[in-house]
Parts: C-alpha cells; structure tokens; sequence
C-alpha cells in the first residue's frame, strides 16, 4: 500500500502589479502547510511539499501530471488559503487527477474552508475539504484511507459521497498548547 503524502503549494502564476507587468503572487506558503507535513510524516507516511512556484524557476517545463505519475501518492493536500490562487490551484488539481487519479484530493485553508460546498459541487476532482484547523484532520484523513473507514469518521472534513456532499462537525480545534507543539519549521519536507 502506498501511504505516501504530498502537499502542494500552487502560487498564482500570471498576475499582474501595474508598470512592473505579469509576475507571480501569493508565494508565501500557508505558515501552516510546513507543520501539516510534520503531522502527516510523524504518522509513518513518507511525505513531500511542493511548492509549484519555487518547481517552475527550478524546472521551467515541470509537468506535475507526469510527476505524480511516476510516484504516485495516496492522499495530494493543496492548500488553498488566499483566493486569488483559487484558479492556479484547481488546475495544479486538475493536473493531479490526471496524473494520479486514484489519490485522495483534499483542500485546506481560509478560502476552502469558507467555500468548501461550492467547491465540491464545481470542481469534481476534489475529493475534500477540510474545514478549519486541519493537523488532527488530515492525519485522520489518511488513517481513515489506510483502514478503509468510512470518512464520516473524520473530522472537520467535507466530502463527496454517492449522492450529496457531507458535512462532519468540525470537532478538531486546536488549542494553544496544540499550536505551540507544532513543527512549522520543517522545511526538510519541501522539495528544493
């Protein structure tokens, strides 16, 4: 069984800043998305960050359906916390269904979690979205894949089932304790 993980990071790529032309935007990183690495990876699973922007300058003809092809994962992250990247993360999404098609998609943030009906109703390659705080969530996530549980087991997650989209109570709240013992410096697990 593969239980590898991977959390991708999708800037948006073509935006604009007045005199200075087309650039890319929202390159920080959800402080959050290092430490959610850290969870998933101190579960047992293997696990990766990919941070499309910093890939694209590295590999300017990366082709992340191909890469995830070659080693494909179980469960693809994407967080989607500003929505100005909303569009560059539906088709980095895209392009993992392609490559992957048997993964778990699952999104986090701000903008999925306010918005995570809508996006589960436009986007069929989603297969999730976690609402709120996402380390106890997503570690949850992947046992529940590993086991074969059903995923109205996990929670703060949104999901797809046969007929309607369901919505598990967002019972896992972090407290501060929780966010102070959080590894958000583990840049070890970003690729480059």
């Amino acid at each position: 069984m593969n239980r590898r993980a991977l959390l991708i990071h999708a800037p948006k790529i073509n935006d604009q800043f007045g005199p200075l032309g087309t650039a890319m935007s929202i390159n920080y990183m959800a402080v959050g998305l290092p430490a959610l690495a850290a969870a998933l990876e101190s579960s047992g699973r293997p696990t990766e960050i990919l941070h499309l922007g910093v890939q694209r300058l590295v590999e300017p003809h990366f082709d992340l359906a191909a890469d995830v092809r070659a080693n494909p994962p179980q469960i693809v992250g994407f967080s989607m916390h500003w929505h100005p990247q909303a569009w560059d993360t539906v088709e980095a999404i895209r392009a993992v269904r392609r490559g992957a098609p048997n993964a778990f998609i699952v999104l986090g943030g701000f903008t999925a979690s306010a918005m995570h009906r809508d996006i589960l109703e436009t986007v069929p390659e989603v297969d999730g979205v976690i609402r709120g705080d996402g380390e106890d969530a997503l570690v949850a996530l992947a046992d529940a894949l590993d086991q074969g549980a059903p995923l109205s087991s996990v929670p703060n997650l949104s999901f797809r089932s046969a007929d309607h989209i369901s919505e598990n109570p967002i019972t896992a709240v972090s407290t501060e304790r929780d966010i102070s013992l959080l590894f958000y410096e583990r840049f070890d697990l970003l690729r480059h």
